[in-house]
Order: C-alpha cells, then sequence, then structure tokens
C-alpha cells in the first residue's frame, strides 16, 4: 500500500497514515520497526498491514521519499 504520512508526534509516540481521502491509520510506537522511526508529515511511505485479534498495525514500511 501507498499512503501519506498526516500526522506524526515522535515525542506522543503516534500518529496517522492517510490511504485514501476517507481512510486514516492510527500507528503506535509499539508497531513493528515504529519505534525508530520519526516520520515527517506529508512524507510518503509504501507499507503492509498487519491485521490481529487486538487490532490493525503498520508493518514493513519505508519512505518513497529516500528513493528520489
Amino acid at each position: 500500500m501507498i499512503g501519506r504520512v498526516k500526522w506524526w508526534s515522535f515525542d506522543k509516540g503516534y500518529g496517522f497514515i492517510e490511504c485514501n481521502e476517507d481512510d486514516n491509520i492510527f500507528v503506535h510506537v509499539k508497531d513493528s520497526e515504529v519505534l525508530e522511526t520519526n516520520f515527517k508529515e506529508n512524507e510518503m511511505i509504501t507499507f503492509e498491514l498487519d491485521e490481529t485479534e487486538k487490532g490493525i498495525f503498520l508493518k514493513r514500511f519505508h519512505s518513497l521519499e529516500q528513493e528520489a
């Protein structure tokens, strides 16, 4: 999937990824790899989601801006 970082607070440890106009994904530092990441607002990323009984979590991702 491709999305845009809508809002991210490293200090608070969470934010939102926008997949389309109506679909935002909540991201928390407990999600894999996110703990060491400092997303930038409006950054375009590719990612996969992992659905568990506790909810949907961000997994494997990287910035598309790093490829430019």
